[in-house]
């Protein structure tokens, strides 16, 4: 990724059912299938849904080769969460 570049991001989870490996993750970056996968996320159903989005930017390690001297930003635009009811 390159310093003052916009990328587009698509982002799709979808939740597995039971203990199968039915649920699904892809991420696209500027139109480009980066991950494309089947997956089993849990097995509890009380965990099952997703309830929550966070988003977290991490940037580097944890020691001070890693920090920088100036201010970074990062800007998140046109976001979009679609809800698909069952």
């Amino acid at each position: 990724m390159a310093k003052n570049q916009w990328y587009h991001v698509h982002l799709y989870i979808k939740s597995n059912t039971g203990s199968n490996t039915n649920g699904h993750v892809q991420i696209v970056i500027d139109n480009v299938i980066v991950l494309d996968q089947d997956i089993r996320w849990t097995t509890n159903d009380s965990k099952r849904m997703i309830d929550q989005l966070t988003w977290h930017t991490f940037r580097g390690g944890n020691d001070s080769a890693w920090w920088t001297n100036t201010t970074d930003y990062i800007y998140y635009d046109n976001l979009v969460v679609h809800r698909i009811s069952s």
